[in-house]
């Protein structure tokens, strides 16, 4: 669901504006050229041209892509608004994942948290 309009003037896509906030307040501002999220509905990714949506955020990866560069968070759900231009994500909180090991504890974490380990592909039997 691309807006052509909301492209730029050459017609490319360029970075847009990430702001994550927690009730403790703003926890991350960045620029992405592609966001990762864990929706109601899924995992969606979105990027810059992208229609206006409002969602409800699962507990889930929350993966921000600036051109090689990969960020990945930890979301304990929440809700994303798209608009041109801009991702605004209010979570009940965050936390970066710095490497495999860490990803895997969140993974393990987000399962207990929910009661899922069973169903959760990447657990172990």
């Amino acid at each position: 669901m691309l807006n052509p309009q909301a492209a730029g003037s050459n017609g490319t896509r360029g970075p847009w504006h990430i702001t994550i906030v927690t009730p403790d307040g703003v926890q991350l501002k960045s620029v992405a050229t592609l966001v990762e999220l864990s929706a109601m509905d899924g995992q969606i990714g979105v990027m810059p041209g992208h229609e206006r949506l409002m969602t409800v955020l699962e507990m889930g990866e929350l993966v921000i892509h600036n051109g090689p560069r990969r960020q990945v968070y930890l979301v304990s759900g929440g809700f994303a608004r798209i608009q041109p231009g801009r991702l605004s994500v209010l979570a009940f909180s965050i936390e970066q994942t710095a490497d495999a090991a860490a990803l895997e504890r969140c993974r393990a974490r987000r399962c207990a948290l929910l009661g899922d380990a069973e169903s959760d592909p990447l657990s172990s039997p």
